[in-house]
């Protein structure tokens, strides 16, 4: 019995000494074009009811040729071969800051790059999480236009194969117009319906609740189906 509540006791004192503090809350795919700079923003959540202070330090980058990255807490940003925050990051009890930024410099060619942090609690370093933010950058002038009409122009899915996230760009020239995207599965089953807003310019079309394989997405304007093509799902 004394063995028992030696055990007991060694299991409970610990569980608080390597609880997590803090989680990250952002995505971790971010798709862009060439010739921009993209700010990610990473959300850090507090889970605890005390102030958390943490550390960030970029401790790799896989990026291509005439790119480059840096990091920002907001408005105070490290240069590009700056790799550790030495300030201390503090988020109050039970708050969410959105004010970690990554940032991307993309270059002028079409590439997949990626960038991971370590982000770790002051007081308990092993308290810590790698975040990998995964990018696609594309360019848009060779993407090819899935239609362009005097109601509206947009462009094919991308990217394609799909892992998480599909994107449509697009515009009205006739706001009046209703256009939306239709999802189906190879028997013709409806998976999904997205509605294309006038006063915005992009879709982002969540797939990961889909199973791997062959789709197919159909534009249907002013309740029309005009255009049907295939989308390819694969995980990495």
């Amino acid at each position: 019995m004394g063995k028992l509540y030696t055990i007991l006791f060694a299991f409970l004192f610990f569980i608080p000494a390597t609880a997590q503090t803090f989680r990250v809350d952002s995505e971790s795919k971010v798709y862009g074009s060439i010739g921009t700079e993209l700010k990610h923003t990473i959300s850090i959540k507090n889970i605890t009811g005390r102030p958390v202070q943490l550390h960030i330090e970029r401790i790799d980058s896989q990026i291509g040729s005439g790119q480059s990255t840096y990091f920002c807490w907001g408005a105070d940003c490290l240069k590009e071969n700056e790799k550790l925050f030495l300030g201390a990051l503090t988020i109050d009890a039970g708050m969410t800051s959105n004010r970690l930024g990554s940032v991307l410099k993309t270059g002028l060619v079409e590439t997949s790059s990626t960038v991971r942090y370590l982000i770790y609690d002051i007081k308990n370093p092993a308290d810590s999480i790698i975040h990998e933010i995964s990018y696609s950058i594309t360019d848009p002038t060779t993407r090819a236009f899935l239609l362009n009409n005097k109601d509206i122009k947009i462009s094919n899915l991308y990217p394609n194969p799909v892992n998480n996230y599909a994107i449509f760009d697009y515009s009205f020239n006739n706001r009046n117009s209703k256009a939306k995207i239709i999802l189906h599965n190879v028997l013709g089953g409806i998976v999904g319906e997205f509605d294309l807003t006038p006063f915005e310019n992009k879709l982002k079309i969540t797939t990961s609740e889909l199973n791997p394989g062959v789709y197919f997405y159909t534009l249907q304007l002013d309740n029309d189906n005009l255009i049907t093509k295939k989308m390819v799902i694969r995980r990495d």
